[in-house]
């Protein structure tokens, strides 16, 4: 059961986003979530995630990329701030829950795709980003065809480029 879910503003010196806090009713103290969506999506696609944590009374944040326009869209001044400071999300996230738990719960960190690399570039950047869910990122092996080679693939990526700020 939910406590409730509040809306939050993550930043860094040049990125801005909407996230969404979820509080259990009784939350465990000890642990908190953080997760964010893959290339051209938006937080809502891994909310079934946010649901997970809250059955196991576990705070959860998940975040929308900067950038992206199904999401929270915000304009990007460049790539790099970007990639220097997507990770950092992360940790914007975490001081916020706890901020709300006057504990320093363990954080089980992660995304899908775009979102399970930056979570992997925050783990090298948090000591206690220990907990990594890494979906969609991966290698296949060589004898498989990648769905980024198939003709499908390369059809939907003029939509999918027009769903991004221009700078991605």
């Amino acid at each position: 059961m939910l406590k409730n879910i509040e809306t939050i503003k993550l930043e860094t010196k040049n990125l801005k986003t909407n996230a969404l806090l979820f509080n259990p009713v009784h939350p465990v103290t000890t642990k908190c979530s953080i997760f964010t969506h893959g290339y051209t999506s938006h937080k809502g696609s891994i909310l079934t995630w946010a649901q997970k944590m809250m059955d196991l009374s576990i705070p959860c944040v998940i975040f929308d990329l900067p950038g992206h326009l199904l999401g929270s869209f915000e304009n990007l001044d460049s790539l790099d701030h970007f990639q220097k400071e997507a990770p950092l999300l992360f940790m914007e996230a975490y001081s916020i829950i706890k901020s709300r738990l006057s504990t320093r719960p363990a954080p089980i960190i992660g995304g899908h795709s775009l979102g399970a690399l930056l979570a992997l570039q925050a783990s090298k950047l948090e000591e206690n980003f220990q907990h990594l869910v890494c979906v969609g990122l991966g290698r296949i092996p060589k004898e498989k065809v990648h769905l980024f080679n198939t003709p499908f693939f390369k059809d939907t990526m003029h939509l999918r480029s027009q769903l991004v700020s221009p700078v991605l």
